[in-house]
């Protein structure tokens, strides 16, 4: 007879936890919002985050948190130029 002990394992969930790291961003708005949003509002969200969460993460000297905005910002310009191109092209 083998003999099993119930341990712990490191890769069992105990609930849904979420990672928490430093660069983690927990109010991040999903793809398919930003999709929905209009050139105004996107443009709002992108300067929310460069004034505030950016701002933050630069005086914390939190490197990991401000790469993960920095390309937060880039998706969002990327999608601020795409639709600037569609109402210009109607």
């Amino acid at each position: 007879m083998a003999f099993k002990m119930a341990g712990f394992s490191a890769f069992t969930k105990n609930g849904d936890e979420t990672p928490q790291s430093k660069a983690y961003v927990r109010d991040m708005t999903p793809q398919t919002e930003l999709l929905k949003m209009d050139l105004d509002d996107l443009e709002d969200q992108r300067e929310a985050i460069f004034n505030n969460e950016y701002e933050d993460a630069k005086s914390d000297n939190n490197t990991g948190r401000m790469k993960l905005l920095e390309g937060r910002m880039a998706k969002l310009d990327k999608l601020i130029d795409e639709k600037r191109s569609k109402i210009k092209n109607k």
